[in-house]
């Protein structure tokens, strides 16, 4: 079977209404915008859907609100504490990791975050990584002997060795990657195949992301960008490229967290052309993304997926990106490509598209049907068949 977990949904071999729970640990530095969360609870309300009773174990700072009841089955105490002390120990850190395999510091944070939890009876452990998922095994298996799984939702962190990464995925249970070219990346970076390390592409909500009543040729010459304000999400070239539009009276509209002082200057100067909206909850992101003409996802770094410009194609936007990391298994060919770090070409992109009214429109209803292939429900359909295989007598369980 292909590993693209959102094309071709088969039935499975084992009803998900019949297997155990799963519990899903997401690392203690996730913070409460991240993708993550949405992922999880993603997965959590389609399994209960299917009448499973996954659960979350959580800090109640970043509680899953979208699911109701909550999900949520143990609340850690931990707190992060940022600063010139945790620096020094993230150092000795990837010095114990290079050279004895064992982190102190982030498996004390691991310890910290699952302190006297008591997990009902499971299935699997699911721990969800942001940078640092490389230790928490160790600490997980203190709770549950169910199988452990990684579910790595950001590139493990450069810090691990060869000789590390080995350790990790031979005492792992298996690998989930969001995109292909995160796969390519971690095997590369392990040297050798590993038949535990699969994919499962995000999915998105189609009901909730759906296009508005009037196609984007209808709409004003709105442009729209969700996600990290931060360079390397390409915003600095998305904020040049906007001194160079030919268009007039187009407006850009920003949505997302975390801001940079360069930027702020900026947006500063704009005289209300640039407009920040912060950061939106995500019951407003279906609004504000049928708001505008043009998506613009202008990443300069190796996206591991790419939800934010899936939700955009799912809204029926015109949509602009760069092929970095995953966003082309995403885009496919419903979206045009410009080169990262390059306004002229963005800004180029961007004027055809709000001048152009039939490619906008056809762009917009290609997108959306490319969206259709990473739906929640087929999500969720390939995580499971990953986690239910492991139900199979040994000799059963295929690559």
């Amino acid at each position: 079977m292909s590993e693209h977990g959102s094309r071709g949904a088969r039935a499975h071999d084992t009803s998900a209404a019949t297997r155990l729970p799963v519990a899903h640990l997401p690392t203690p530095m996730v913070p409460s915008q991240s993708t993550v969360l949405t992922v999880i609870a993603d997965l959590v309300g389609t399994a209960r859907a299917l009448g499973v009773d996954d659960s979350v174990i959580i800090d109640p700072v970043r509680a899953v609100a979208r699911l109701d009841p909550p999900a949520v089955i143990a609340a850690s105490p931990f707190r992060f504490a940022y600063g010139r002390r945790r620096d020094l120990e993230l150092a000795v850190d990837h010095v114990a990791g290079a050279t004895v395999r064992r982190r102190p510091f982030t498996e004390r944070l691991w310890r910290s975050a699952v302190a006297e939890i008591e997990l009902p009876p499971i299935e699997g452990l699911v721990i969800h990584d942001a940078s640092f998922g490389h230790a928490a095994d160790r600490v997980a298996r203190r709770l549950s002997s169910s199988p452990c799984w990684l579910y790595s939702h950001t590139p493990v962190s450069r810090s691990v060795g060869t000789r590390e990464l080995r350790g990790l995925v031979d005492r792992l249970t298996g690998v989930i990657c969001v995109s292909e070219a995160m796969r390519s990346q971690l095997m590369k970076r392990l040297g050798r195949s590993s038949d535990k390390v699969h994919v499962v592409h995000n999915g998105v909500d189609s009901r909730l992301f759906h296009p508005g009543e009037s196609p984007p040729s209808e709409r004003p010459p709105v442009v729209l960008a969700a996600g990290l304000q931060t360079p390397q999400k390409g915003i600095d070239c998305l904020l040049r490229s906007t001194s160079l539009l030919r268009t007039g009276g187009w407006r850009l509209d920003l949505a997302g967290g975390d801001w940079y002082t360069a930027g702020r200057a900026i947006v500063a100067d704009s005289d209300d052309q640039i407009v920040r909206h912060g950061f939106l909850p995500r019951e407003e992101m279906p609004d504000f993304l049928r708001s505008g003409r043009v998506f613009v996802f202008p990443s300069a770094w190796d996206e591991p997926f790419g939800l934010g410009l899936l939700e955009a194609m799912a809204s029926g936007l015109a949509c602009v990106t760069t092929k970095r990391g995953g966003l082309p298994e995403v885009g496919g060919d419903a979206v045009v490509y410009v080169e990262p770090n390059d306004p002229t070409a963005l800004a180029r992109a961007i004027d055809e598209l709000l001048a152009d009214d039939q490619l906008a429109d056809e762009l917009g209803t290609r997108a959306r049907a490319r969206a259709l292939l990473f739906s929640t429900q087929q999500q969720f359909e390939r995580f499971d068949q990953l986690v239910s295989r492991l139900r199979a007598p040994p000799g059963a369980r295929s690559a």
